[in-house]
């Protein structure tokens, strides 16, 4: 009975989805088509449409392994610099080698800030002079005009 009654069940399935199929093909029909564009796309602009596969990476479980890498890298490094027996020397290295590249750093920036500083000056003074030696130049010119 159950068998009989499965296929029965699986026939009205079909039949209504024949319907259905029928239904959304005839609104289909029915419906206006979309106004094309009142100015055609320039051959070169056309974009071709490409359906790309859809490419399912795989889950991965747990930590990145780069992350792994950079905790054992950190890991060694506190471990080098607390070490109990050389580890207050290293610990001096590193902090001489930090103010030594701080101060060269300072340095570095302070005389390439001067020297643009200096650049902007002497930018400025040559303006000015060019500037006031046209001024100079059309006084004269009126003045010469002006005397005629």
């Amino acid at each position: 009975m159950m068998l009989g009654l499965g296929r029965w069940t699986l026939e009205r399935v079909g039949d209504r989805m024949r319907e259905v199929a029928e239904n959304v093909r005839d609104m289909a029909d029915n419906l206006q088509r979309a106004p094309r564009l009142s100015r055609p796309q320039m051959p070169a602009l056309r974009v071709p449409r490409m359906r790309l596969p859809e490419l399912a990476a795989p889950r991965r479980r747990g930590p990145h392994p780069v992350w792994i890498g950079v905790g054992a890298a950190v890991g060694a490094g506190i471990m080098y610099l607390f070490d109990p027996e050389n580890g207050r020397q290293r610990r001096a290295i590193v902090r001489d080698k930090a103010r030594k590249y701080l101060r060269l750093t300072t340095e570095a920036v302070d005389g390439t800030s001067r020297d643009m500083m200096n650049r902007a000056r002497g930018l400025v003074i040559e303006l000015r002079s060019r500037v006031g030696a046209r001024q100079s130049d059309e006084e004269s010119e009126r003045t010469s005009s002006e005397a005629r």
